[in-house]
């Protein structure tokens, strides 16, 4: 009576990758970069923000319309979510598990695209070379959360005995 049924591994690893499908959509509405001028005058400098929906959507602050990466981070949320729940209502499906590593996988490749391509991001018209450009908790939160969407997977992938 003292050992753990062999499905309780499973559904941990399932509930880790429900929570890091999670942790993704969340941090695609948090900021993912602030733009502060390089300006001498201390008073009077203006900031902008931009989440990661706002780039996926071509609205508040961010000038250009929906940027790739955006899309992709959405995306492979969505499908991280989605493997991870199917991953731990049915722990033994190699196709749950499939789906959550390739959505946490796009959520990952999407968010490093993203943090390349926001250094050099130009808000509201003002020159990027004029504007100090730092990276926030929403760009955090998608790159760990799909990191952990990825490991969570192939452990639970490698966990399981269906064939497909």
């Amino acid at each position: 009576p003292s050992e753990v049924p062999v499905w309780f591994g499973s559904r941990l690893i399932g509930a880790l990758a429900l929570i890091a499908g999670a942790l993704v959509i969340v941090g695609m509405f948090l900021p993912w970069a602030k733009g502060i001028p390089n300006l001498d005058a201390p008073a009077g400098t203006l900031s902008a923000a931009a989440s990661g929906w706002a780039l996926m959507t071509g609205s508040g602050d961010v000038e250009n319309a929906t940027e790739g990466y955006a899309i992709l981070v959405f995306a492979g949320g969505i499908m991280l979510l989605l493997g991870a729940m199917w991953g731990f209502l049915d722990p033994q499906s190699k196709t749950a598990w499939t789906t959550a590593l390739v959505g946490g996988a796009t959520a990952v490749a999407g968010s490093a695209w993203g943090w390349v391509a926001l250094n050099s991001y130009e808000f509201a018209g003002i020159d990027a070379a004029a504007v100090h450009i730092s990276q926030r908790v929403g760009a955090y939160l998608t790159i760990a959360g799909g990191s952990v969407g990825v490991i969570a997977s192939v452990i639970g992938r490698l966990g399981t005995t269906e064939r497909l």
